[in-house]
């Protein structure tokens, strides 16, 4: 044979050698099996359990652990309770809200160098310079110190004072 017919001999002989040996290697063991039957029919007497055999932590419980045991009858009962004692329903109450001011100064708005005010009427906010008019209230003076002096639609005059900061 040729040296370099040889070496691919050589070379492929070794990777089917390493094939064998990884196949072998990944290839799952049997697991350890119990006597057969027959085999247990042989021996004649049955053998104690030892005592190593017996403390031994890996040794399956005597019981099915899978089935379910009722308690005994003779069994405490369970503690009996005192009987809930519910309170009666509150009577619902009533909370009315204070009653609102039909008109409020909200704050002041500088527009321009002119000051308006900002009025709450009747829960919608108007912003009015002096001679404005919204829900029937006529805005006669603005004043950021004093207040703001509005004409109400029955003809009165109201001061509303300036809001808190």
């Amino acid at each position: 044979m040729k040296a370099p017919l040889r070496q691919a001999v050589l070379a492929l002989a070794s990777v089917l050698a390493v094939a064998v040996v990884w196949a072998v290697a990944w290839t799952p063991r049997p697991r350890a099996e119990t006597p057969t039957a027959p085999a247990a029919r042989r021996s004649s007497a049955p053998a104690a359990p030892s005592p190593v055999a017996t403390e031994s932590h890996d040794a399956l419980p005597d019981r099915n652990v899978f089935e379910f045991v009722e308690p005994e009858p003779d069994a405490l009962p369970a503690p009996r309770l005192a009987p809930l004692m519910v309170p009666p329903p509150l009577a619902p109450s009533v909370i009315e809200p204070p009653p609102s001011e039909p008109v409020r100064l909200v704050g002041f708005v500088r527009r321009g160098g002119i000051v308006r005010a900002a009025l709450s009427v009747h829960g919608s906010v108007s912003v009015l310079g002096v001679r404005d008019e919204a829900g029937g209230y006529l805005v006669l003076s603005v004043d950021e110190d004093a207040g703001v002096m509005v004409r109400t639609p029955d003809g009165a005059e109201l001061l509303l004072p300036p809001p808190q900061p």
